[in-house]
């Protein structure tokens, strides 16, 4: 963002804010992250999606006219005057992330409202660009009649200012270390203030001890702004973390889903194979016994009996040397060909 743009930006918040408009992108994107999640169906949704008329009303793709949509006509009409019919939001998005979206929207009104930008390296022909723009940890790209924003993680400063410190200080990546250092660390800045205290007493002067309670003043300020950054970036950072294993997580047990059903279908045509125990060749002189086990795993050998002639059965005995349920019904398959080629009907 060069600074043209970032001034642009800025001017651009300070008027939308006086503009009824505010109101509508306030209540909409607090909607959007606090209640519309709890709407959506227990599946997670990657994007939601909201169609745009003309005359400025809004909903969602399977036709169902939320009543909130309704109450935000004002910014239906601005995203329309843009040639806008169909928003692709990411579910990720927060609020302010929303917000800072439709101001700088706002702030290249004028361009967009151009079939033509004036200008390539523009906003607004960056907007409709394959490429987007990218603010406020959001890639914000419109293409034909869509407005799509989709959530970017981005490290922050202090994400990379901890990074540095881990990488410097690696006897206090242990926790142990950071239990044995907080004493410490809290007495050196619970004495700071008593340094005030003992310039004031040695010298007596005012000045002296104006400055000595700014430059406290200052410290503490600092360590305060610090300490939260730096834990407000831990959280995100991790928030980031459990959002990616999540959907790991969610992958896995789709994948064991369908490792599941494909065993229970493997049983099932495996059980369909078995022969029947009660018409088996030779009964007569033969005992034939046999026991069903399924495994975790598709696999083993599939047998078979047959008459070759009169005092002759055949037991063949194909490998199933792979697994799945389509290698298991080719190699029962190819256990009857083996009957049927072994019988003498398939020639020689």
């Amino acid at each position: 963002m060069t600074g043209v743009n970032s001034f642009r930006l800025a001017m651009a918040g300070l008027l939308i804010r006086a503009n009824p408009l505010w109101n509508d992108i306030k209540t909409f994107s607090g909607w959007f992250e606090n209640e519309r999640r709890l709407t959506d169906s227990d599946e997670y949704q990657d994007a939601i999606r909201i169609e745009i008329s003309c005359e400025g009303f809004a909903r969602m793709p399977d036709g169902d006219e939320l009543t909130p949509l309704q109450n935000w006509r004002r910014l239906w009409t601005f995203l329309s005057n843009f040639g806008i019919r169909h928003l692709e939001l990411d579910s990720r998005l927060e609020s302010n992330q929303l917000s800072d979206m439709l101001t700088l929207l706002f702030a290249c009104r004028r361009d967009l409202r151009q079939a033509e930008p004036r200008r390539d390296d523009s906003l607004a022909s960056r907007l409709r660009g394959n490429g987007g723009v990218t603010f406020a940890c959001a890639l914000t790209r419109i293409h034909d009649d869509t407005l799509s924003v989709s959530y970017s993680y981005c490290m922050t400063r202090f994400s990379r200012l901890v990074a540095w410190f881990k990488k410097r200080q690696r006897h206090l990546q242990d926790h142990r270390a950071l239990f044995r250092a907080a004493p410490r660390y809290g007495v050196v800045l619970g004495l700071a203030p008593l340094g005030v205290f003992l310039l004031y007493y040695i010298n007596g002067s005012f000045w002296a001890l104006l400055f000595a309670s700014l430059l406290a003043a200052a410290g503490v300020f600092a360590t305060t702004y610090f300490f939260f950054m730096t834990v407000g970036s831990l959280v995100y950072d991790n928030e980031e973390k459990a959002f990616r294993l999540e959907k790991a997580n969610a992958k896995l047990r789709l994948y064991a889903d369908w490792i599941h059903g494909d065993l229970e279908r493997a049983r099932a045509v495996q059980q369909m194979l078995l022969p029947d125990l009660t018409n088996m060749p030779m009964a007569d002189r033969l005992e034939w016994g046999a026991r069903f086990v399924p495994e975790e795993e598709v696999g083993g050998d599939y047998f078979d009996a047959a008459y070759l002639d009169a005092n002759s059965p055949q037991t063949p005995l194909p490998a199933s040397y792979s697994t799945g349920t389509s290698r298991l019904a080719w190699m029962a398959g190819d256990g009857r060909w083996i009957m049927y080629l072994s019988s003498g009907c398939g020639g020689r």
